[in-house]
């Protein structure tokens, strides 16, 4: 198992649309990439986020980040945008 964690911030007055949008994004990331087992968000004291993603292996994990970053470059692992890893 691996667990990916993303620390990111939002801009002021998004947060209702993430919480109402957070389910379609955690379906759309298990429907593609079913190695995603769960996904956890969670608000910190200083008002950024933390997103937990549980992966079947580490190996899929890192597919899945190659994929993103191909589709998205703007997400890039190590760049402050995209998730930090552990496991």
């Amino acid at each position: 198992m691996a667990i990916e964690l993303a620390r990111f911030t939002i801009h002021d007055g998004a947060e209702s649309q993430l919480v109402a949008q957070r389910p379609a994004m955690v379906g759309a990331l298990r429907e593609r990439f079913p190695a995603c087992l769960a996904a956890y968000l969670t608000k910190e004291d200083d008002g950024g986020w933390l997103d937990v993603v549980l992966w079947r292996s580490r190996a899929e994990a890192e597919e899945a980040a190659r994929e993103v970053s191909a589709r998205c470059p703007s997400v890039r692992p190590g760049s402050g945008t995209s998730p930090s890893r552990a496991g």
